[in-house]
C-alpha cells in the first residue's frame, strides 16, 4: 500500500519481507492500519457517548451524529 510498486505479481522484495529482514509484509501493514483506525474510531465513539450524556434531549434535537 505504502510502497511505490504497482505490479501485483511476486517480486524479489516479497522473499525479503517474509524472512523479516526488510520492510514489514503487506499483511503486517494492513493489520497495523486496521488497529490504528480501530483505536481512532473507538475514541470517536467515546466522545460521542460523552456528548450524548452531557446534553439534554432538548439540545439534541436537530443534531444527529450520523
Amino acid at each position: 500500500m505504502m510502497t511505490g510498486h504497482a505490479d501485483p505479481g511476486p517480486s524479489k522484495s516479497l522473499g525479503v519481507n517474509k524472512s523479516g529482514n526488510c520492510d514489514p509484509s503487506p499483511d503486517v501493514i494492513i493489520c497495523l492500519t486496521t488497529l490504528i483506525l480501530y483505536r481512532i474510531n473507538a475514541q470517536n465513539v467515546q466522545k460521542n457517548l460523552q456528548n450524548v450524556w452531557k446534553s439534554s434531549p432538548g439540545e439534541q434535537r436537530g443534531k444527529t451524529p450520523y
